[in-house]
């Protein structure tokens, strides 16, 4: 065991064993003048005395560069006590915890051990005992009804009022809170506003970086675009063309030491137990390592007592406790940059199931940012936007910090599982942590808006990422094979797709690039709407005003006419409703998939003008919108909307591609629809397709 952990525990133990033994060794006669023989041996009886120290108080440890295969040793409450009188040299010193889960806060974070109102009746030395203190209640003696009466056991939050049979009952003291959990249900005076817990009372507080109107989201940048998406959610913070030099990530790690560096702290509410953060190699993102949550051992988060199999042992009263734990990220400096910081990290789950989601879930993972001055600490993400397990593959989640610009920060990863319930599942990983300045990727509507994004290697590519809250969107560099061992190319030869009609080169970088020269078709449909649509089945919730599926010569990708919605009288799908039109294609058989040729799918070409020409995007409510499904009877899957190209075409014609790969040898159709989701603002010509194929086709050109 390592120095620094071996004087944690031995502190551990100097704190909560020696009142103990003090109040036994210092005289034989209590406070009242009983016999105190009885008294200290009770106080000594960890196991039996209802004035035992709790096993659950959080222990905390300042990671120091400690070799993760240091386990921490386990010792009887006799062993710990021989310790206080024989104590070793500072290098053996062994500890046990005592602690259970009254002494930590809802963050799992440790309580501080000097407030009187925390310390157990049994950690009174014996100058602090009073004849109150040590006051045994009698449960016969009678009460006053509708009255304040003394309960035989106490509980947070609870006090006793004298029912009409004269009885005691725990009443829950109304606004009262032991966590923020129990806040959760209350409403908040707006829709920026969360409840937290402060001093046992539910306080309404306003949530960083939250907006009622774009008024509230000015950073004082000129170079960014500053937008409230909705009210309640996250300001989005755009870098359009703002100077970005010299921008490496504030912090990034893939715990490729083996272990944390100096700086890591980890708080666990049972360190005696085998489970809690530790560097892995049993899986990761990207070889070698990860950060678990869990015995790593026996790759469960149950601390129960398990065989050499690691299968719980049948004996009474070992299901083991609840696990929570946290692990605070070394002082992350927030740098001033246009659009702030954000931070991306990639989470494998493996948990209990999800169950409503909501407060009191558990098993969940909470991600929190902790302002270092204050040490106020608010949730950013967490597990449940993955689902809370990630059904076996890797999942990126991103959390904007642009609140804290400025700031020196943490991140806080708290893992609870509220109960000890159901815990023989593997755990939580962690693994390629980043915070990088929002202005290196910029925002985004798709992955092809993130082609320009430096890529280091073989092994990465740039995609558009969603970030929690409704912060907006990122590009970001994220593994060819999340999860896989991936080389980067070496040869061309190691690039070979067998397709003949592509050249296959590996490039400086060690990307496999491929050229295509050629492609095989097969076609099982294609329209460039020269002729009418007579074998298209049109759809209209409002076919008199004009607005509907249409052959025009207004303009065309291929040929002279195209497929449109508008009225050719305004030139726009402006109407006195909401527009509501598809286009559906005859029932089709798609041909079988072929590594050979072309792809199976869908392309056309799409000339779109919306009130989102010139506008960053962001769509909740779904404004001028364009999808395209395939239909299988009442069946209707979406495969591509005009979200993944923000809304707009700004009135030019762009190839589009869908996959079809799924729906390979199966009769389908497939159905465009725009919705205008209102009435407002729609003095636009809207959208016209050309050039409609449907089978295994080659690239658009």
């Amino acid at each position: 065991m390592s120095l620094a952990a071996s004087q944690a525990r031995a502190l551990v133990v100097l704190m909560v064993l020696t009142p103990l033994i003090t109040s036994c060794g210092e005289s034989e006669t209590s406070p009242n003048g009983e016999d105190g023989a009885a008294v200290g041996a009770d106080v000594l009886d960890v196991a039996d005395s209802a004035d035992a120290v709790t096993s659950d108080e959080v222990a905390t440890v300042d990671v120091d560069e400690v070799d993760l295969k240091d386990t921490a040793s386990e010792i009887s409450v006799e062993d710990a006590q021989d310790a206080l009188t024989d104590l070793p040299d500072p290098g053996e010193v062994v500890v046990e915890d005592v602690s259970q889960d009254d002494t930590t806060t809802s963050d799992g974070e440790p309580l501080d051990a000097s407030k009187d109102a925390d310390v157990p009746p049994s950690e009174v030395t014996p100058e602090e005992t009073t004849d109150t203190a040590i006051e045994e209640v009698d449960p016969d003696e009678p009460c006053v009804p509708g009255e304040p009466c003394t309960l035989e056991a106490g509980w947070d939050c609870v006090e006793g009022i004298c029912t009409s049979l004269q009885t005691c009952a725990p009443t829950p003291i109304p606004g009262c809170c032991t966590s923020d959990l129990d806040c959760a249900n209350l409403d908040p005076p707006n829709a920026c506003a969360s409840f937290v817990c402060e001093e046992s009372v539910c306080m309404p507080v306003q949530v960083p970086g939250c907006c009622s109107s774009v008024d509230d989201c000015s950073d004082g940048e000129a170079c960014t675009l500053d937008q409230c998406p909705q009210a309640g959610k996250l300001c989005v913070h755009c870098p359009a063309g703002c100077p970005c030099p010299d921008s490496p990530p504030a912090f990034s790690t893939g715990f490729d030491q083996g272990y944390f560096v100096p700086g890591w702290i980890i708080s666990d509410g049972n360190s005696g137990d085998n489970v809690g953060w530790h560097v892995s190699e049993r899986r990761w993102l990207r070889p070698p390592y990860s950060v678990y949550v869990g015995d790593p051992d026996c790759g469960t988060y149950s601390n129960a007592p398990l065989d050499a199999s690691c299968e719980p042992l049948p004996l009474p009263g070992t299901g083991g406790t609840k696990i929570t734990t946290t692990l605070k990220t070394p002082t992350i400096p927030l740098l001033p940059k246009p659009g702030g910081h954000v931070a991306l990290f990639w989470v494998w789950s493996e948990v209990d199931a999800l169950t409503t989601g909501g407060p009191g879930e558990t098993d969940v993972l909470t991600v929190r940012v902790e302002e270092e001055l204050t040490q106020q600490s608010w949730p950013v993400a967490s597990s449940l936007a993955v689902g809370k397990s990630t059904d076996g593959s890797w999942k990126m989640l991103g959390a904007d910090l642009s609140p804290w610009a400025g700031l020196n920060v943490r991140l806080n990863f708290h893992f609870d599982t509220l109960q000890n319930l159901d815990n023989l599942h593997e755990g939580v990983y962690l693994d390629d942590l980043q915070v990088v300045p929002r202005c290196v990727g910029g925002c985004c509507s798709s992955d092809i808006e993130c082609a320009g994004l430096p890529i280091e290697d073989g092994c990465s590519q740039a995609r558009c990422v969603e970030l929690e809250g409704g912060a907006g969107t990122v590009c970001a560099a994220v593994p060819t094979k999340p999860g896989e061992l991936c080389e980067p190319c070496g040869t061309d030869e190691t690039c070979a797709d067998g397709n003949p009609c592509t050249t296959d080169v590996c490039s400086e970088q060690g990307i496999c690039e491929h050229a295509v020269f050629c492609c095989f078709e097969e076609s099982a449909f294609a329209s460039s709407f020269e002729d009418p649509i007579s074998d298209f089945t049109i759809g209209d919730s409002n076919p008199a005003d004009g607005v509907g599926w249409k052959v025009t010569t207004q303009s065309a990708a291929v040929g002279l006419s195209s497929a449109w919605i508008a009225d050719e009288a305004t030139a726009s799908y402006e109407s006195d409703s909401a527009i509501d039109v598809s286009l559906t294609t005859p029932t089709l058989t798609l041909p079988a998939s072929s590594d050979l040729g072309g792809v199976l799918g869908l392309a056309f070409w799409l000339n779109l003008s919306t009130e989102w020409d010139g506008q960053q995007y962001l769509n909740p409510a779904g404004v001028d919108r364009l999808s395209v499904s395939v239909v299988q009877g009442p069946t209707s899957t979406e495969v591509w909307s005009s979200d993944e190209i923000g809304g707009s075409t700004e009135g030019t014609w762009q190839p589009v591609e869908v996959n079809l790969e799924a729906w390979a040898e199966a009769p389908v159709q497939l159905r465009f629809s725009f919705k205008s989701a209102d009435a407002i603002n729609n003095a636009y010509v809207g959208p016209l397709i050309d050039a409609l194929k449907v089978g295994r086709i080659c690239p658009l050109e």
